[in-house]
C-alpha cells in the first residue's frame, strides 16, 4: 500500500516553505483561491513523476525572488517502510530513498515510482472540485460522498476493472504489482 504522509514545498511557486501532514483515508485541502491547492497537486505530482506531471516548465515553478534552492519532498509509506522522495527543480537535486534502496538518478526514481507505486501516465492529471461541490460532499450522506468522489477521481472505472479481474489469474502480476497496478498497466497498454 502506498500511504503519502507529508509533503513539504521549497521555493515552489507561491510556497517559501510549506509542510502539509496527510492522515489515512480521505484529505481534503480548502483554501482561498490562489492559496496554492492546485501547487500542492502539482508537487505531488511533481515528486512522483518529474516534469512531465507539470504544465509548462520547470523553470515556471521556482519561486520568483527566491534565492534558495527550490524542490519538493515527499514523505510516505510504501508496504511496511518509509518512502522519502526528493525532486529538485534541478535534476541534480533529486533523491529517493526506500529502506536501502538509495538512488539520485532522475531516470532511477522514474522506474522506481513506475514499478513500486503507479505509472507516470496515472500522475499526469490535477482533480479540483468547486467551492459548491465541495459543501456537497460535506453535507452529504457517506453513500451520495462516496459516489461522488469515486466520480470524481474515476475510480468507479477503476472499480468496474478490478471487478472483471476477479476471472483474471493473478499470474499476469509482475514482482511488487498490485492488482490495482495491473488494471492500471492494462489499461494504459
Amino acid at each position: 500500500m502506498f500511504l503519502i504522509e507529508l509533503v513539504t514545498l521549497t521555493n515552489f511557486k507561491c510556497y517559501s516553505q510549506s509542510k502539509y501532514e496527510f492522515n489515512p483515508g480521505f484529505n481534503l485541502v480548502v483554501l482561498p483561491n490562489g492559496g496554492g491547492k492546485t501547487t500542492l497537486v502539482e508537487g505531488v505530482a511533481y515528486s512522483l513523476a518529474g516534469s512531465g506531471a507539470i504544465p509548462g516548465t520547470v523553470s515556471d515553478y521556482v519561486r520568483e525572488g527566491s534565492l534558495g534552492s527550490s524542490y519538493v519532498t515527499m514523505k510516505a509509506q510504501l508496504g511496511q517502510k518509509q518512502l522519502v522522495i526528493k525532486r529538485g527543480l534541478s535534476p541534480r537535486n533529486s533523491s529517493l530513498k526506500w529502506g536501502r534502496t538509495s538512488v539520485t538518478k532522475v531516470t532511477e526514481i522514474q522506474r522506481f515510482v513506475k514499478d513500486h507505486i503507479m505509472p507516470p501516465q496515472l500522475v499526469r492529471t490535477t482533480i479540483c472540485c468547486f467551492q459548491r461541490e465541495a459543501a456537497l460532499i460535506a453535507r452529504a450522506d457517506m453513500n451520495t460522498r462516496r459516489k461522488f468522489i469515486m466520480a470524481l477521481l474515476r475510480l468507479d472505472v477503476i472499480e468496474r476493472a478490478l471487478k472483471s479481474l476477479s476471472s483474471v489469474s493473478y499470474t499476469h502480476l509482475r514482482a511488487h504489482e498490485t492488482s490495482l497496478h495491473l488494471v492500471c498497466r492494462l489499461l494504459l497498454e
